[in-house]
């Protein structure tokens, strides 16, 4: 992605507008050192990570308040900075893209990549039936009582 941005590929992008010259890195993580005026969520001193925002190669970053999430001590910067936009991708599948609610079924194709998991734990959490194809020839059980086994797997040549 940093390699496109120098590239100017990026320019007219509606997801991820950058305008040469930039600072490279969309996911960061550090300590809030200042707050904006009209921000009450957040306050100086508060351990935060963030993604879709220019600048996290600096030693500094003016991200936008909505584009932060409060991380707790327990999960080092570098953890929540690596995981904020695979977690932010799956949870706009989730509540935006497919609207999925308790009750509900859901087929979750690659459940064993990055994305895929963080979709599993969040559509079993709040009640899903998690439907996975690439389980198969897999025992169910291999995953102990780990929140991202599914409940079913799909046999491809079925």
């Amino acid at each position: 992605m940093d390699i496109h941005t120098r590239q100017g590929k990026y320019a007219s992008s509606v997801t991820y507008p950058a305008r040469l010259p930039c600072t490279l890195g969309m996911e960061g993580a550090g300590v809030v050192v200042e707050v904006g005026l009209g921000v009450s969520h957040l306050a100086v001193g508060d351990r935060v990570a963030w993604c879709i925002a220019w600048g996290a190669y600096a030693e500094y970053a003016n991200v936008p308040a909505g584009k932060i999430a409060q991380i707790p001590n327990a999960i080092s910067f570098d953890q929540a900075a690596a995981a904020m936009f695979q977690g932010c991708t799956a949870h706009d599948l989730m509540d935006d893209v497919a609207r999925l609610h308790a009750g509900s079924t859901c087929l979750i194709h690659a459940a064993s990549g990055s994305i895929g998991q963080l979709l599993v734990q969040m559509a079993r959490h709040v009640g899903l039936t998690v439907f996975d194809p690439t389980t198969v020839g897999r025992p169910h059980g291999r995953w102990g009582d780990r929140a991202t086994a599914c409940q079913c797997g799909i046999r491809s040549d079925a």
